[in-house]
């Protein structure tokens, strides 16, 4: 997998890189993902179910390099066993943000909708120094990698092998993260002019220049 760190590639890239032992294994998982497209779609496309099978996907492509480890309970959602067991962070993305160059989300999905990170947001007031902390630690702090996958609003029949990943360390990440909030501007990769209003600081990360960043396979 360090071949891929702050690439961006496809399921498919990780697919023509693996052993014939990972692809039996692959063509095994594929049984499920075609019976899910007939019977249970939500399980590809929703993303409270998809990012189980997309980390078993990428368990099996990697030769089990990585492996999934856990949502919640201090697990990080890959572990990279090759790499002393470093922490992996998923965050998922829609192919819209992607073109549009959008703002992602990237922090901790506690700081996000109605969840306990607000209300510890709300006691600190305008301190912002010590939200731009807490916020920080929270996300980052125990995180090695991250890995943004463009599985938000995936099309069941679409070829899931397409699907985009942007492998980031952590420290590269914090580089482009949007530390002020406000107004952020952004460019589409087709040239428009877009913006858009950040609440917190340290929640999104600058996805234009990130992928700017970043080499492709």
């Amino acid at each position: 997998m360090k071949h891929f760190v702050n690439k961006v590639f496809t399921l498919g890239d990780l697919k023509a890189r693996t052993s014939e032992t990972s692809i039996k294994k692959y063509s095994e998982f594929q049984m499920f993902t075609e019976l899910a497209k007939e019977f249970i779609p939500l399980l590809l496309t929703n993303g409270r179910y998809n990012h189980l099978w997309f980390q078993a996907a990428i368990s099996i492509l990697t030769g089990e390099e990585l492996t999934p480890g856990g949502q919640g309970n201090s697990l990080p959602d890959l572990f990279w066993n090759q790499e002393n067991r470093k922490r992996i962070e998923v965050k998922g993305l829609t192919t819209k943000e992607f073109e549009n160059n959008s703002p992602v989300r990237v922090s901790a999905s506690k700081f996000f909708a109605g969840n306990s990170g607000k209300t510890q947001i709300i006691n600190l007031g305008d301190d912002w120094g010590a939200i731009r902390e807490l916020i920080f630690e929270a996300s980052y702090a125990n995180n090695d990698y991250f890995m943004l996958t463009l599985t938000c609003g995936v099309d069941a029949d679409e070829d899931l092998e397409n699907i985009k990943i942007l492998f980031v360390e952590t420290s590269l990440l914090v580089d482009n993260l949007i530390s002020e909030r406000g107004v952020h501007h952004h460019t589409t990769t087709s040239g428009k002019k877009c913006k858009k209003m950040i609440k917190y600081p340290c929640t999104h990360a600058d996805l234009e220049s990130l992928k700017s960043s970043l080499g492709s396979i």
